[in-house]
């Protein structure tokens, strides 16, 4: 299997599903939520072609969730 890297048209999907999953409630934010994930991952593997998995849309989503709250406190 080859490496997936995040571009920024797979990136901008990714948060567009995490959005669309956030407002229909079938997600939350918390480190567990693997059904969402595995959803989440198969769509993008359908849309982009590329072969994300469930454990690396749940570690860029905590590096998102990260990455925001740190911000979130610099301002």
């Amino acid at each position: 299997m080859a490496a997936v890297f995040w571009v920024q048209g797979d990136l901008q999907l990714f948060l567009a599903m995490l959005i669309d999953e956030t407002r229909a409630g079938t997600i939350h934010f918390t480190w567990g939520n693997t059904t969402a994930f595995q959803q989440i991952a198969e769509r993008l593997q359908q849309q982009t072609g590329k072969n994300y998995t469930s454990d690396m849309v749940n570690r860029e989503f905590h590096r998102l969730h990260t990455r925001y709250y740190s911000w979130q406190e610099a301002l």
